[in-house]
């Protein structure tokens, strides 16, 4: 099985571990499970510049679109083409599996036409939202689509009025973190993780820190990403009188977010949408507790509490405060099991065109 991968975006080298770290889960434990399997990875809009480089032993080609509009995109998608037509020259490609219901599911869509092999889409964030102008340009019978939680599918079915084709939930790679700890010494209350946008809701945050300021006058938080919404959020902090107890740290690498996890109690996660919350898992990892509304994908309900109205947030971890919870790693599932049940989805893909060829 030859198998190319098909992406917005990816780390433009092994440092970069901020680019979408599901996804370098999902390809580091790919590349070490079945790496005669990987044909390569396109690029689509980042790494900005063009040109072709290998990521833990994998072959990439960026196509560097730079997020360009309209016309000038279409410029990138030849650029993917051209790409991808060398690639299976080369070394035919027996499956084609792209990220995304967008540009890259579209391009994937031609190329599975052309060279008359299966196309596997994933599903990964806002993409499944009726607001997503490709839904109405792919043919998804001539796709298998997977997610990677029962929330997405159901916007997939409100959408689409179509079923995915398989639930794949995503886990972790504990080679590409830090080691958990379960130490109870933990001198971060609560942490936000995410980019600072009106869809992660953060105002809400800054507002459970301000209430829980009068039961807990030395409460210390955390709010770690950037964004539009930052000086509006700045601004926030100043009229609650928060400087001494939440601290906005920028855009910071992983290894640096999960030090943080490390020495945090609880991941108050106040968006408004997410198709699987992959920072669930991470701060489960690293022994934090977690607040949050029902999004993504709630895997371990002990130790997950949903809020149904802004007003639970600071009643849950109000209580979550007042003990002493233990904190304990979990790993709820690793990614070399996440690319195992691809590896097994794949195979069911490919046969009705083996049929179709005999």
């Amino acid at each position: 099985m030859r198998i190319l991968f098909l992406t917005p975006g990816f780390p433009e080298n092994e440092q970069d571990t901020t680019c979408i770290p599901a996804l370098q889960d999902f390809m580091a434990a790919f590349a070490r499970l079945h790496p005669e399997a990987v044909a390569g990875v396109i690029a689509f809009q980042y790494p900005y510049t063009r040109g072709a480089y290998r990521w833990r032993g994998v072959e990439v080609y960026a196509c560097g679109g730079r997020g360009a509009p309209k016309l000038r995109r279409l410029n990138t998608w030849l650029q993917a083409l051209r790409q991808a037509h060398r690639i299976h020259r080369q070394n035919p490609i027996t499956l084609v599996h792209s990220f995304w219901l967008s540009e890259c599911a579209l391009v994937g869509q031609w190329l599975s036409r052309w060279w008359g092999v299966p196309h596997v889409a994933t599903i990964m964030g806002q993409d499944v939202r009726p607001t997503n102008r490709y839904l109405k340009r792919l043919n998804l019978s001539r796709m298998a689509v997977a997610c990677g939680s029962p929330h997405s599918a159901a916007h997939f079915r409100k959408a689409t009025g179509r079923e995915v084709t398989r639930i794949i939930h995503w886990g972790l790679e504990p080679a590409l973190l830090l080691p958990p700890t379960n130490s109870p010494d933990r001198d971060i209350d609560l942490l936000g993780v995410g980019a600072l946008t009106p869809l992660k809701n953060y105002s809400l945050f800054v507002e459970t820190v301000a209430r829980l300021k009068e039961d807990f006058p030395r409460i210390r938080a955390v709010l770690i990403g950037d964004g539009p919404e930052r000086a509006r959020l700045e601004q926030m902090i100043a009229e609650h009188h928060l400087g001494k107890h939440l601290r906005l740290t920028g855009h910071l690498p992983r290894p640096e977010v999960g030090r943080y996890m490390q020495r945090s109690r609880i991941l108050v996660h106040p968006s408004t949408f997410e198709a699987q919350a992959h920072v669930f898992k991470e701060a489960l990892y690293y022994g934090m507790w977690v607040v949050s509304y029902d999004v993504g994908h709630v895997p371990f309900p002990e130790r997950i509490y949903l809020c149904r109205e802004p007003g639970d947030f600071s009643r849950i971890t109000r209580n979550l405060l007042s003990r002493t919870p233990e904190h304990r790693s979990v790993l709820l599932k690793s990614m070399e099991r996440t690319v195992e049940e691809y590896w097994q989805l794949y195979p069911t893909e490919l046969q009705p065109y083996r049929r179709t060829k005999e």
